[in-house]
């Protein structure tokens, strides 16, 4: 009775085990047997191409199904491929794409040993390139400071005291006076030389030069021996810009306020080695004022009272002639007329009381100044340049006059 029982029990847990799926290797895909290998080598060396890229398709395919790179030895080798037709992509930087296409595994013919694959390297010729370097709006260099008034779009209309007001260590006050280290004792050049536009007042003589006109400004405050620093507080050197361009330019620039209003305009031309070019312009201004004081003693009282008018005007016109001898000398002659008025009236009456309450008329002030003259400067500069940055010859002649008359009535 057993032994049936054990027969019948045989009979029932096999066929059952039989039908029942494995679960040996945790839910893994299947295993195939297909290989595909090969060692990749450079055509022209025959050296191993280390780290090139293997990808493998289906045929007609573009997505890739597996890929490996090569080891040191430029060996490869792809496992786990099931039956089909397949194709193998090399790439490698520095060299041309290598396609096998065609490769079929099968039962029989499960493994393909492609061998040596040789690539050809690739020569690729760079296009021209050009670094292009914007200078930054302020530049410390060793011996000074240096503004580029040029990259500062804000400087549009304005003149050259609106631009000094935005170099760092220089102050300039409402009435245009400018202060470099606490103090007022400084030197003004314009393209490296002194000026008898400035000669006379250096807050006027900025009125007269255009921001537009401005290319950079630089602040030494330790001049060396290039420089005749005269004991001053320091050198604020205003270069302009020069015009390269050929063939013709022009351009006019005006501003109007109830207080003042200017006029600037410039025309140049060059052909060839020639050029010149022409600055003119001018500004003016004007403002009223009221005066009331009263001063009192133990005896009196004084009441003053009267009111002021200023005005000023100041034309200019520059004219530049520039050849150019070769390509690293330069000839060239300037002349600049410069033409200044300022005037001022004003009326103060004086009225006296001993009892704070009756005045009298004690005595009135009328007054008027007026201040003008005309200005020149004329030069002639020879500059050689070297191949050495920063190095340079210039010889210089300059004839400057300064002629300011004062009138004043009382």
């Amino acid at each position: 009775m057993r032994i049936y029982c054990f027969l019948f029990l045989l009979l029932f847990v096999f066929p059952a085990a039989a039908q029942m799926p494995s679960f040996s290797g945790g839910g893994q895909s299947k295993i195939y047997d297909g290989k595909i290998s090969g060692r990749v080598l450079d055509a022209s060396t025959g050296k191993p191409v280390e780290f090139a890229t293997i990808a493998l398709f289906e045929l007609g395919s573009v997505k890739p199904l597996d890929g490996t790179v090569t080891d040191e030895k430029g060996q490869f080798r792809l496992k786990n491929i099931r039956k089909g037709m397949y194709s193998v992509g090399i790439t490698f930087l520095g060299y041309s794409e290598y396609r096998k296409d065609s490769i079929e595994i099968t039962d029989r013919k499960f493994s393909i040993d492609l061998e040596d694959i040789r690539l050809d390297p690739r020569a690729t010729t760079l296009k021209e390139a050009t670094v292009t370097g914007e200078k930054q709006l302020i530049e410390n260099q060793i011996d000074k400071l240096v503004y580029n008034a040029d990259k500062d779009i804000t400087n549009k209309g304005g003149n050259a005291g609106d631009v000094l007001r935005k170099v760092p260590m220089v102050q300039v006050d409402l009435d245009g006076n400018i202060m470099l280290q606490g103090t007022q004792n400084v030197k003004v050049l314009i393209n490296n030389k002194p000026s008898s536009l400035t000669a006379g007042s250096v807050a006027d003589a900025m009125k007269m030069i255009p921001a537009d006109e401005i290319s950079k400004v630089e602040v030494i405050t330790s001049p060396g021996a290039k420089y005749d620093a005269e004991g001053t507080g320091g050198i604020i050197n205003i270069i302009t810009k020069k015009s390269n361009i050929k063939g013709g330019s022009g351009m006019i620039n005006a501003g109007a306020g109830t207080r003042s209003s200017n006029l600037f305009g410039n025309a140049s031309f060059r052909k060839d080695r020639f050029g010149t070019a022409l600055s003119f312009g001018g500004f003016g201004y004007t403002g009223k004022g009221d005066l009331t004081t009263t001063r009192t003693t133990v005896y009196s009282t004084l009441l003053q009272s009267g009111s002021n008018k200023n005005s000023g005007f100041g034309p200019f016109g520059q004219l530049t002639l520039d050849y150019d001898i070769n390509s690293k000398t330069n000839l060239s002659a300037s002349g600049k007329l410069r033409n200044f008025t300022f005037k001022s009236d004003g009326l103060t009456g004086n009225r006296i009381s001993f009892d704070g309450i009756r005045f009298f008329d004690l005595y009135s002030n009328d007054y008027n100044t007026k201040t003008g003259g005309m200005s020149y400067d004329a030069n002639i500069d020879l500059k050689r340049t070297f191949l050495r940055k920063d190095q340079e010859l210039t010889f210089s002649t300059q004839l400057t006059n300064s002629h300011r008359d004062t009138d004043y009535n009382i």
